[in-house]
């Protein structure tokens, strides 16, 4: 009597594992909640790096086209133009301004000095902390350096921390005033003036 129930109980269990085993009902939803972490985080990477690259070029190509404007002379000879600001205003968020519109003009930051020759740039020491910003596009033949930098907002904020966290490199992204996480982007050129007549003299020269 035991020995038969104990033979019935091995049966119905050996059943029961079958039946478990063989059941493959809910495993594409299981196999896609192991996947789905890192599949969006990827995809988020991927968004985000896009869209930092995009940002950049936009910044190089509108400092390329302000640059043209300082070296040929209409900056020097526009008299609306005397200091960062109104050259923000005027020319890098101006009507042909090449920023995209999600760029907040208001967060930019211009340094415009003269150089005594092409070696003595360093664009990186300028936006530093302790560092100071000019505005002296220079007189005809003068060398002269253009820097922008941009806090660009991240669009992920919680894959930016992530991303450090797991100790993969994040350089260049650090916090704005409100702690939001940003990626500083900066822009810098250095030129050579054509020898045109200056009309005005700005402040900062």
């Amino acid at each position: 009597m035991f020995g038969r129930s104990a033979g019935t109980m091995g049966r119905a269990a050996k059943a029961l594992h079958q039946r478990f085993t063989s059941d493959q009902r809910g495993v594409s939803a299981i196999e896609f909640g192991m996947l789905a972490v890192p599949f969006f985080g990827v995809l988020m990477g991927i968004f985000m790096n896009s869209y930092v690259l995009f940002s950049q070029t936009s910044l190089d190509y509108a400092v390329y086209h302000a640059a043209r404007q300082v070296m040929t002379g209409q900056i020097q000879n526009n008299s609306t133009i005397v200091d960062a600001k109104s050259f923000i205003q005027q020319v890098m968020c101006g009507p042909t301004t090449n920023l995209p519109s999600y760029m907040n003009c208001n967060n930019l930051q211009v340094d415009m000095r003269v150089l005594p020759n092409f070696a003595s740039s360093d664009p990186a020491a300028i936006f530093a902390p302790g560092g100071t910003q000019q505005f002296c596009p220079g007189s005809g033949s003068s060398y002269v350096m253009l820097s922008v930098n941009y806090p660009l907002p991240t669009l992920f904020p919680l894959l930016t921390g992530w991303v450090t966290n797991i100790g993969i490199s994040n350089a260049g992204s650090t916090l704005d005033a409100n702690g939001h996480p940003v990626r500083m982007l900066e822009s810098s050129i250095v030129l050579r003036n054509e020898p045109f007549t200056s009309t005005t003299t700005l402040p900062g020269c």
